[in-house]
């Protein structure tokens, strides 16, 4: 009778015990939700982050992370606590789809608001590695480009920027392409080479080239040769058509005036 009794507490006990586990759950999420709608998203995440905390294996530990994850980037933006919210769903999200896109929120996080180019090139990474489509590949490859050009290695932003060519993109990433090659190439004083890329780019597309200011690029690179007479010729031929004139009057009065002052100069001839 004793032991009957004794193992009647213990279920009572158990009971108890998981009511008030759910109860603390349910209290905290009602707070939470009810301090996103005063707008005081510090507290609804700190109520949050408790549910995480308390259960993470939950299913209101899930919708917990995926809340506080939006409030942390959209409404404090507070990138490291939405980063560490959106790595909780990579993990522990049933749905593949949200862990592909919450790993995508990370990579675009670490290069759009923090500017933390390495980490963007890991996590990028890692989603070369799952499951993804042609775009997505575009898109990442091009994100690892830009984040290797950020930290000075121009080699391997080089070799991203090739390797997306041999996939025969369409006409429009592959303008795209070759400008940020050119671009490459202007800042690593490869100018031979970009103003082969450049000139190839006007001839392709001279509509996107005008749009994209090639010919201003392709005067830059002359410029960089100390060929002021090309450069003033690239800035004569695309006047007519840029939007403002007078930019383009003031580098051509400023190209002469670098000009005239060269050693040995004795100014332009026409």
């Amino acid at each position: 009778m004793k032991t009957v009794k004794k193992n009647s507490l213990v279920l009572l006990g158990l009971f108890i015990f998981s009511s008030c586990s759910l109860s603390y759950q349910d209290v905290e999420y009602s707070r939470a939700r009810s301090n996103e709608k005063t707008g005081d998203f510090k507290s609804a995440l700190e109520h949050y982050s408790r549910i995480i905390k308390r259960d993470p294996d939950s299913d209101m530990a899930v919708i917990s992370a995926r809340n506080a994850a939006r409030i942390a980037l959209l409404e404090i933006k507070n990138f490291n606590k939405a980063i560490a919210f959106y790595k909780y769903l990579v993990v522990y999200s049933e749905d593949s789809k949200e862990r592909f896109n919450s790993q995508k929120k990370i990579a675009d996080i670490y290069f759009e608001k923090i500017g933390n180019y390495p980490q963007a090139i890991i996590e990028y990474g890692r989603l070369l590695k799952l499951p993804h489509t042609k775009e997505d590949n575009y898109f990442f490859r091009t994100r690892i480009a830009k984040s290797h050009f950020q930290v000075n290695n121009f080699y391997q932003s080089l070799v991203e920027v090739n390797t997306l060519l041999e996939e025969n993109p369409d006409k429009d990433k592959v303008f795209d392409l070759k400008l940020f090659k050119a671009n490459i190439f202007l800042t690593t004083k490869k100018v031979d080479n970009a103003i082969k890329v450049f000139k190839e780019l006007m001839t392709s597309n001279p509509k996107k080239a005008q749009s994209e200011n090639v010919g201003i690029n392709l005067s830059v690179a002359h410029e960089e040769k100390k060929d002021f007479k090309k450069a003033i010729e690239i800035l004569e031929s695309i006047k007519e058509s840029y939007p403002t004139q007078e930019f383009i009057e003031l580098k051509i009065k400023r190209l002469k005036e670098r000009a005239e002052n060269q050693p040995g100069a004795k100014g332009l001839k026409r």
